[in-house]
């Protein structure tokens, strides 16, 4: 009949082939089986697998392990590789794998009784091994018939025969459907099974505790009790294990993984010059050389000493101030052309008012008057002051350029005395009332006659 395989969760790469190669075997077998991958019990402890027969529920511990496992009567289980040397991976952990094989059966067998009211299934665990691993174990755990090892040792291609020769101390029947119950209980949660598939579990044929053998003389005067998952009042004489002689078996060729694409490492300073040159690049196209030569270097010191989080935080903030900084002028221009072309030409020369020749800093006398003051104090005459007057509300910038900043408004209507000019009379420097001194464009004035 074909194998049920229940897919838990993802097991690894050893794990996967067991499932394989086991399932294939137990397919010719006229017996039912199910195979579950690996899982969480209640309780956190982890399985690698699951193999339920129609005689037996077996838990599976792998490991692969490729040289060879030893274990004595007195000593412990200790896993050597291809070249005889002692494993400490499995040395240096909390438990043993055969103390954490030892305790899966005991907890499934639990699990079982407490979920399902049924001590009647009897749990065997396994460990398993990759075919060619040498196994110097004693020989009550590698009987596959005997259940009175709390754990059995196998290779992969043994594991289906220890599946089909072992013997429970009772006899018992999983049929599929019962094996269906049990791994979705494992998967689901028992909870959400039917009341008719918990009852199904539980009334599963209960054990039929053997007899106790006749007593038998023995070497050793303390028997050591039977290992199942109920009480068996009989006992087993402690017999020593026979040596077991190591036969060669046919290894798997487990095919290695693929090696992970190699990537080309650049070197760690090359980062550094391609870093600044690049923000210097970036920088120069939006604002002056100074400023992006400063803003590369600060870039290039963070890369540095390793503050590359902040290297990128810092150049994303000096792109995104400069950037706001440079909106902020063009808009200023935009609006100076747009505030020239609405201008509307007034008079050639009106007549000023007393309110504007109050507003400017200095007095506007009559040229008669300056020239009757010259004449009679018989000096030369001075010559008149140039003046302004301001067509329209304009800015007053610091420097004679578009890009110099705002420091005043000069008001339409007000004349000012011309303390400078530019060579080509697009800029003239006026006084404010407030005595601040700057610029203003030829575009809103009008020169006025000394």
């Amino acid at each position: 009949m074909p194998v049920q395989s229940v897919r838990l969760q993802k097991g690894n790469s050893f794990e996967e082939l067991v499932f394989a190669q086991v399932g294939a075997a137990l397919n010719n077998d006229r017996e039912s089986y199910t195979l579950a991958s690996a899982f969480y019990l209640d309780g956190g402890r982890q399985y690698d697998g699951l193999l339920i027969s129609p005689k037996a529920v077996f838990t599976l511990e792998m490991k692969n392990v490729g040289g060879s496992v030893q274990m004595g009567l007195n000593t412990p289980l200790e896993f050597f590789d291809k070249d005889g040397r002692l494993i400490d991976a499995f040395q240096n952990r909390h438990e043993s794998a055969l103390d954490q094989a030892d305790l899966q059966w005991k907890k499934l067998s639990d699990y079982f009784k407490e979920k399902y009211g049924t001590d009647s299934i009897f749990v065997q665990s396994v460990l398993v091994f990759p075919d060619g691993t040498r196994l110097d174990v004693p020989q009550v755990n590698r009987d596959f018939s005997n259940y009175h090892a709390n754990v059995l040792f196998a290779t992969v291609s043994e594991l289906p025969r220890l599946v089909q020769q072992f013997r429970p101390p009772y006899p018992l029947s999983l049929d599929p459907k019962a094996q269906d119950i049990l791994v979705r209980g494992l998967r689901d949660g028992v909870d959400k099974l039917a009341a008719l598939e918990k009852a199904h579990i539980a009334n599963l044929m209960p054990p039929k505790r053997p007899s106790s053998p006749p007593p038998k003389p023995s070497p050793t005067p303390t028997p050591t009790p039977l290992r199942s998952s109920y009480d068996i009042a009989s006992q087993r004489p402690n017999r020593q294990p026979t040596p077991r002689r190591y036969e060669p078996e046919t290894p798997i060729t487990i095919p290695p993984p693929p090696d992970p694409p190699q990537r080309r490492e650049w070197p760690s300073w090359l980062w550094l010059p391609l870093g600044f040159v690049a923000v210097y690049f970036l920088l120069g196209l939006i604002t002056s050389a100074p400023v992006a030569l400063v803003g590369a270097a600060l870039f290039t010191f963070l890369l540095w000493i390793g503050r590359r989080k902040l290297a990128s935080l810092t150049a994303i903030a000096l792109f995104g101030g400069i950037l706001l900084f440079n909106s902020i002028n063009f808009a200023n221009i935009i609006s100076t052309a747009i505030e020239t072309l609405q201008t509307v030409p007034e008079a050639a020369n009106p007549t000023p008012s007393p309110f504007e020749v109050r507003a400017s800093d200095e007095a506007v006398q009559p040229a008669n008057q300056q020239k009757e003051g010259a004449e009679l104090s018989g000096e030369t005459a001075v010559p008149p002051t140039p003046r302004l007057r301001v067509i329209g509300n304009s800015n007053v910038r610091s420097e004679p350029d578009m890009e110099g900043s705002v420091i005043g408004t000069a008001e339409a209507d007000t004349v000012f005395v011309i303390l400078d000019q530019t060579a080509d009379f697009s800029w003239y420097k006026i006084r404010l009332g407030n005595g601040t001194e700057g610029w203003i464009g030829s575009t809103r004035i009008e020169r006025l006659s000394p």
